[in-house]
């Protein structure tokens, strides 16, 4: 069952990124992909967060790690972002 749905979300995400890359799909196609991708991987970085936030009263370092993740995350998030879709209009 964990491998169905590595492999169906495996597919949305990999489509998605080279469908929302494709200067030929519809701008109404493309640009809610490209919110859709972004709020996913918001929420999976949030989660990581929330972790993080639930560990400080049990596990400090756990917390400061969490923490540390979701901001890794974060940034590279956006700096793959930055390069994928805002930097090719150059």
């Amino acid at each position: 069952m964990d491998d169905i749905f590595e492999f169906i979300f495996e597919f949305l995400f990999e489509f998605g990124s080279e469908v929302s890359k494709d200067k030929k799909v519809s701008k109404l196609i493309r640009y809610p992909l490209i919110v859709l991708l972004a709020v996913l991987f918001l929420g999976v970085v949030g989660i990581v967060a929330l972790v993080g936030l639930a560990a400080i009263s049990t596990n400090i370092l756990a917390a400061i790690l969490f923490f540390a993740l979701a901001i890794f995350l974060f940034v590279g998030g956006i700096y793959k972002f930055r390069k994928e879709y805002i930097e090719k209009k150059k």
